[in-house]
């Protein structure tokens, strides 16, 4: 399944390595800061935006650390 995970912070990146471990393809947003280098790769795609990550993606997790943070990704038009 393809998965959007949004948020690769303190809780965000060990749930993203265990779905890519269940054998997920995981798409990443760079736009707050990068992607860990480790969960790039052949299951772990890096978009610009997350409007990118949700055109490729089944689901979408999010896990951000505060509320500016998830409505920067929901609701600014050249992010959401």
């Amino acid at each position: 399944m393809n998965i959007g995970f949004i948020g690769t912070g303190i809780m965000g990146k060990p749930m993203a390595y265990n779905l890519q471990q269940a054998g997920h393809t995981l798409y990443f947003s760079a736009h707050f800061e990068p992607a860990p280098q480790e969960l790039i790769g052949e299951r772990g795609i890096v978009c610009s935006t997350p409007r990118e990550v949700a055109q490729e993606c089944e689901v979408i997790i999010t896990m951000l650390p505060d509320t500016p943070h998830v409505e920067d990704v929901l609701f600014i038009p050249t992010m959401a």
